[in-house]
């Protein structure tokens, strides 16, 4: 495979965590997260690309998950919410196994975040569709219930397609049936490319059953990477 696979696959998520910065505790709300690093929204900024966080996440036995993060991005967003993009540096190997145990929870949790109906797993990785399936693009990320793929032509807002998702490998593991739900440009230097949002249709058990255990297998890869 040609395409680019990310380092850590990332669950996107909405939840309320607390960052240890210069200017003290502050409530943030954390947006998505993986084994190598996580994206947060905070009202003031907390500090500038290279300085070092401490992120409290929530875990699973009521105590908190403490991580050493490095920022790595920070761009303020409507409203004057400040986005961060964050390294981790240091987990604390007790607290290891309490991230993989938390990423799994969000994972099987049924809530995305941001109104989603399913949580999102972002993984890189080349796909087919159309009706033939002789259509390329790159899966950003997926769920349960639909993904999102960047293609190099626009598609046909409410479109039915096949697709052809594949497993960690790269080799064929399911076709299911989709509809074209959403789809806006990339970036001007990306010229005709798309970001395009499928919907699955009502899947048969097995192949349910199949597509959710991709999603955690993709979880579970991330702690051995």
């Amino acid at each position: 495979m040609g395409a680019e696979q990310r380092v850590h696959s990332r669950i996107h998520v909405s939840s309320q965590i607390e960052v240890s910065c210069d200017r003290g505790m502050v409530e943030a709300e954390l947006k998505d997260l993986s084994m190598g690093g996580a994206r947060f929204e905070v009202a003031i900024p907390v500090g500038a690309v290279g300085d070092t966080v401490e992120l409290f996440l929530p875990s699973l036995d009521r105590n908190e998950i403490v991580v050493m993060a490095e920022i790595v991005r920070h761009q303020v967003e409507p409203g004057d919410r400040h986005a961060f993009a964050v390294r981790f540096d240091l987990v604390e190997p007790a607290m290891q196994q309490a991230l993989v145990d938390l990423l799994g929870i969000l994972l099987s949790s049924g809530s995305g975040g941001e109104a989603r109906a399913h949580p999102r797993v972002a993984r890189r990785i080349e796909i087919r569709f159309g009706q033939l399936e002789e259509l390329r693009g790159i899966l950003e990320n997926i769920s349960s219930g639909g993904l999102m793929m960047t293609v190099h032509e626009p598609l046909v807002l409410y479109e039915e397609l096949d697709v052809t998702v594949p497993d960690l490998s790269g080799g064929e593991l399911l076709i299911l049936h989709a509809k074209v739900v959403n789809q806006r440009a990339v970036t001007r230097e990306d010229r005709g490319m798309s970001r395009v949002g499928l919907e699955f249709a009502t899947l048969r058990p097995e192949a349910q059953h199949c597509l959710d255990a991709l999603l955690r297998a993709v979880v579970e890869a991330t702690a051995r990477e």
